[in-house]
């Protein structure tokens, strides 16, 4: 395990050495917690670093748990386990990504501050984050970075349930 978000940056560091100083790589950090983790494979593998904007939909009553997620790019990611058990319509679900896309536009303008997406074409998208619960903000942004053709994409999170780590693989 590891103390903090720093740690955990410089833990993962040596698990993608052989991407150091790659001009094919590029991080893309999910903020918040994930910007601190890329930060740090940022300056251990010098690689540039960027975000993906990516807001969970939570369950109404209870918003931190998701029921999916959507990114920027307006790529969206349902947990058809999470939805199951819910009677929802198409409109509340379109009501909820509506909402969500308001909260990442405001994200994006604040992050990127006019600065374009990044090119993922034929490039090597390292996704970090700090950690998966559902892995619904984690799968759309897979979503989002697969949309760019990437060479590749890997998954750079330090912790997890076994279950969503074993679905991210």
């Amino acid at each position: 395990m590891f103390k903090n978000r720093e740690e955990a940056g410089e833990l993962l560091a040596q698990e993608l050495m052989p991407f150091r100083n790659d001009p094919s790589a590029i991080l893309l950090a999910l903020p918040r917690g994930g910007v601190v983790v890329a930060y740090q494979l940022s300056l251990a593998l010098h690689l540039p670093l960027d975000v993906l904007i990516t807001r969970k939909i939570g369950a109404p009553g209870n918003p931190e748990y998701a029921l999916g997620a959507v990114s920027e790019t307006g790529a969206v990611y349902w947990n058809h386990e999470a939805l199951s058990g819910l009677s929802l319509t198409e409109r509340q679900l379109s009501a909820a990504v509506q909402a969500q896309q308001k909260e990442v536009t405001r994200r994006v303008a604040l992050y990127r501050q006019g600065r374009a997406f990044p090119d993922l074409n034929d490039r090597i998208v390292i996704l970090v984050d700090d950690g998966l619960a559902t892995g619904a903000t984690f799968f759309a942004s897979v979503t989002t970075a697969r949309q760019e053709n990437p060479r590749r994409v890997i998954g750079a999170i330090p912790v997890g349930p076994r279950s969503t780590v074993e679905e991210a693989r």
